[in-house]
């Protein structure tokens, strides 16, 4: 009849946990506690805290959800509940929950800009801090326009579907450093400390936009969102400089269809790897700023960051979070429209590819544009740098595996049981799916052992 009916959603955000293991052995028993974190996604904006203590008999918790007081701001929560630790405003230990905003549906067919003025998100432009066994909200950052926040972020316009990326730079277990990619194209890098947490609203030693890579004009073509976690680690170039390395790519995931947007992959450096407070604002990085490595790495090793065009005006977008090991970069994109060259008979559901990079300058690391010498790396083309997946529709993220150390492989290629220092690692493998791929990576790890002396009757 025409008529036409709403998707029925329910829980489909992503799980979290949270455990208190008192003795330490990886068993929730008596005394130890269990909690589960479930946000809703396209289900609504709330999250759900569950006591699964005992797992055949789960309490609820606690919810917290838009109408919640202080969350007025949050939107679909999409984000990952990421379970960690903070010092508070008396500098005491604390367990909290970290999300982002989330994310605002009227993103599902808006433009970013209407010209060069940003149209900007009513929901999801914030990140909370919340106790995470009461649910109270201990701190926020955002905008102002649904609610006061402890910190006030005015160019956070628009909403947050990723999920943080949290940083423990000085390694002492609490969270100092917090970044946000947003659905507008801009990373937004936030510092986390005691001193933080009695700031004024607004103080701009604590935020920066470390960078705005989406633009305004006539047409679509530059308006770039992101939906995927920065991929952040520690690193240092060729003078022996610190840096973090900040990559993540484009992509409308809610519009994988679309073909007007020139995405691309993104490299960024943050030389501004100290927690002490206050911390100078770094300068927000424009594209102009990034050297451009689609066809030639010149200028790569001095730039404040890279980028990779991604098929242009094929609607190749970057979907999947990428993952930074040994000085490369995995990570997946899909193209619409496109089969796979060895399922030509097969209906048309997009091309799936994956990438590998030199952290350094993105150059190819491997020779995956021939499967059968991928070792081949001599004279490696920037065609090199991807292959085809052998799966279509989106890809999941790929996950680097590494191997069991319990046993080595003999020179015949056969596997022998092995003991003591004799256990090696095999080379750690990437999975897309259930598809395997070899990255080439040579990682041996070995068992180590240790005897602990009491010496306190000494």
């Amino acid at each position: 009849n025409g008529t036409r009916f709403s998707r029925s959603y329910g829980f489909d955000g992503p799980l979290s946990f949270n455990t208190t293991d008192a003795d330490n052995d990886g068993n929730v028993e008596t005394g130890d506690r269990a909690t589960l974190y479930a946000g809703l996604r396209r289900g609504g904006r709330s999250y759900y805290a569950l006591d699964v203590t005992n797992r055949n008999s789960p309490q609820f918790k606690f919810k917290i959800s838009n109408t919640s007081t202080g969350f007025g701001e949050l939107g679909q929560s999409w984000s990952r509940a990421i379970s960690t630790s903070i010092r508070d405003t008396s500098g005491a230990a604390r367990k909290v929950i970290i999300f982002s905003g989330g994310y605002d549906p009227v993103q599902d067919n808006k433009r970013l800009f209407t010209g060069a003025a940003p149209n900007p998100d009513s929901q999801g432009r914030a990140v909370y801090i919340v106790d995470a066994e009461t649910g109270a909200l201990l701190w926020w950052a955002g905008a102002t326009s649904n609610g006061t926040p402890n910190l006030a972020i005015p160019e956070m316009r628009w909403s947050v579907p990723a999920t943080p990326a949290l940083l423990d730079l000085d390694s002492n277990g609490f969270v100092d450093r917090i970044y946000l990619a947003d659905a507008g194209g801009q990373v937004i890098r936030i510092n986390i400390d005691e001193e933080n947490f009695r700031k004024s609203s607004g103080d701009r030693t604590n935020y920066s936009v470390f960078a705005q890579l989406s633009e305004g004009g006539g047409t679509p073509l530059n308006e770039r969102r992101f939906f995927s976690t920065p991929d952040v680690a520690l690193n240092r170039n060729d003078n022996g400089v610190q840096y973090l390395s900040v990559s993540l790519g484009s992509g409308h995931r809610e519009r994988p269809l679309s073909k007007e947007t020139q995405d691309r992959f993104y490299i960024l450096k943050d030389f501004e790897v100290g927690t002490t407070p206050p911390i100078t604002p770094a300068t927000t990085l424009r594209e102009s700023d990034l050297t451009d490595i689609t066809t030639s790495p010149a200028g790569a090793a001095t730039a404040r960051g890279i980028y990779l065009r991604l098929g242009s005006n094929t609607g190749e977008k970057a979907l999947t979070q990428s993952t930074t090991f040994d000085g490369t970069i995995l990570f997946a994109t899909f193209q619409p429209g496109v089969r796979n060259s060895s399922q030509v008979c097969q209906a048309t559901q997009g091309l799936s590819r994956f990438y590998l990079l030199s952290l350094s300058d993105g150059t190819a690391v491997r020779n995956l544009s021939d499967p059968a010498n991928p070792e081949d790396t001599d004279n490696l083309t920037n065609a090199d740098r991807s292959m085809e997946l052998n799966q279509a529709g989106l890809p999941p993220d790929p996950v680097l595996v590494f191997p069991s150390i319990s046993s080595s492989r003999a020179s015949d290629g056969s596997q022998q049981i092995c003991n003591g220092p004799e256990c090696v690692s095999e080379s750690p493998i990437i999975f897309i799916g259930a598809q395997q791929v070899d990255p080439g990576f040579v990682r041996r790890a070995r068992k180590t052992y240790w005897e602990q002396v009491d010496t306190s009757d000494q």
